[in-house]
């Protein structure tokens, strides 16, 4: 009868040695996943955030709308949705015309670097310039661009006759090869200025911030939003 007994105890402990360890395994392969899948979404919203990891943008206002909006009746706090978001999408674009001017063609999905060597553009002797030769054609990227501001900026701020980052070759687009630490940047206090016809004029404080996130600089901007062929662009701004 006592070895009958013993037995049974022994078995016991076993199944229930058994079941706590399979207990701490669940745990481990729960907790794994449940890791896996805030790490996958921290580094999906980082890639977001900053696409390119050249230019930086923040923005105190929420801005999860549609930068090619054709509703026709709007309440205001949508147009101030519109405007923030083209109005931070713009000076993005605008920045990376000094910083980073091939990869505003990437960021716009016009253009994918394959990291083989560039091609530049000769001159008149055959010696290399300094525009790399692309497969873009010049009215895409034109097209582009106009989905975000006016033809009249686009020509002010990114065909500038003194610095001139992207040239129309035969219908391609040739940009100038260099590049520089990126800007980052926080638009908050938009203020709906005043309204005729079509075009929203706008202000707003632009906070910018060095790499340590201490802030560099504080400016006002002024800025108009127009609706064109039933979407809005950046009419104007006095950022340059």
């Amino acid at each position: 009868m006592n070895e009958k007994k013993t037995i049974y105890f022994k078995l016991s402990t076993i199944i229930y040695l058994l079941a706590i360890l399979i207990l701490v395994i669940a745990l481990c392969i729960l907790s794994y996943k449940l890791y896996f899948k805030n790490d996958t979404n921290t580094n999906n919203l980082n890639n977001i955030s900053s696409p390119n990891n050249i230019v930086s943008n923040n923005t105190s206002f929420d801005i999860n709308i549609s930068t090619n909006t054709t509703s026709t009746s709007l309440e205001p706090d949508n147009i101030d949705k519109i405007a923030i978001s083209k109005y931070t999408d713009y000076l993005t674009k605008y920045y990376m015309v000094s910083y980073a001017p091939i990869e505003l063609l990437e960021d716009l999905g016009l253009y994918k670097q394959d990291f083989s060597p560039f091609k530049y553009e000769k001159d008149s002797k055959g010696n290399p310039t300094q525009y790399i030769i692309t497969n873009v054609k010049f009215s895409d990227f034109r097209e582009k661009m106009l989905s975000i501001m006016s033809e009249n900026l686009f020509k002010e701020n990114f065909l500038k006759e003194n610095f001139v980052a992207y040239k129309n070759v035969n219908g391609y687009v040739y940009v100038i090869d260099g590049g520089a630490t990126g800007v980052s940047f926080k638009l908050s206090d938009l203020k709906l200025e005043s309204k005729k016809d079509n075009i929203y004029n706008y202000t707003a404080k632009i906070t910018y911030y060095n790499v340590d996130e201490s802030i560099q600089d504080v400016a006002k901007a002024k800025f108009s939003l127009i609706k064109v062929n039933n979407y809005y662009v950046i009419n104007s701004s006095d950022i340059k």
